[in-house]
């Protein structure tokens, strides 16, 4: 085929020197991601597919939703963007932007009009703004229905046993207070729970470790540690479960939540009971 055959064949082209739909797809995504309205309601007008996915099976949506772009996610849904796609890793716009604490992007995708899963998928939403200390979100999706005592799609965790392991005490009492089922968690986040409560008055006993689960006010064991994760723990205890590393290395995890674990001075001593509960009594002590 000549030259000239090829120019004229270009030129034949109606997409020939223009975008194709998926490249106006993937420019939607980055423009709803950065917050570019005018941009989105352009392309959205030009042809450009709403729901066009990238390599991390994002969409515009959540792109938007990621970042709290409401305007731009209320154009989308507009245009006929699906709330309940996911991404590669599971992740719908509703769990994203729960996770990132957008209160007024959550409250939009919740509107009834939108269609949005209040199931599985709605739990894992719970479960991301539980663990990230959300607590209007929390209270906005259990308002809207959200099952407490239902797992994620996940790995089945629930809220509940989240609040726990981050010693988030406020969303402990407000998951109890709406019905969160302590029987369905594991046992270990139960005795996790143990060493964060208050002692009431008159209790003769104080909050146990989390590893033995006896009374901190035996020092028998050592004093009682709280780590930075608020996990409190008898220092034998503490030592014999975790693997020590040298001091200028990396953190050992804390045995209940993972996390590496950060001592302070004022967190290390003699557990004395109070009337209200029960303090650490620094002793200036080295671990």
């Amino acid at each position: 085929m000549s030259e000239a055959d090829n120019n004229n064949k270009r030129k034949k082209d109606p997409n020939d020197g223009g975008p194709n739909e998926k490249t106006k797809g993937t420019s939607l995504i980055l423009a709803a991601k950065r917050g570019y309205y005018d941009t989105v309601k352009e392309l959205l007008g030009n042809g450009a597919n709403v729901n066009q996915t990238n390599k991390d099976g994002w969409t515009a949506l959540h792109g938007a939703a990621f970042n709290g772009h409401t305007d731009i996610v209320r154009l989308l849904l507009k245009w006929g963007a699906n709330v309940n796609q996911a991404d590669d890793s599971g992740m719908t716009v509703l769990s994203m932007a729960a996770a990132k604490g957008h209160i007024d992007t959550v409250r939009l995708l919740l509107d009834q009009k939108y269609g949005v899963h209040m199931n599985v998928e709605a739990n894992l939403a719970l479960n991301l703004a539980t663990y990230q200390g959300h607590t209007d979100i929390v209270i906005l999706l259990l308002d809207k229905g959200v099952d407490v005592n239902q797992g994620d799609a996940i790995d089945g965790t629930r809220a509940l046993q989240l609040a726990i392991e981050g010693g988030n005490m406020e969303l402990v009492n407000l998951l109890l207070g709406v019905g969160a089922d302590l029987g369905l968690l594991p046992e270990e986040a139960r005795y996790t729970l143990d060493s964060h409560r208050e002692l009431p008055d008159g209790q003769d006993s104080i909050a146990t470790c989390a590893i033995c689960l006896e009374d901190l006010s035996d020092d028998t064991k050592g004093p009682a540690i709280r780590t930075a994760c608020k996990h409190i723990f008898h220092r034998d205890c503490l030592i014999q479960t975790i693997e020590l590393r040298p001091l200028l290395g990396e953190p050992p995890p804390c045995p209940i939540c993972r996390v590496p674990i950060i001592i302070r001075v004022e967190d290390l001593g003699k557990a004395i009971k109070k009337a209200d509960g029960f303090r650490l009594c620094a002793m200036g002590l080295k671990f």
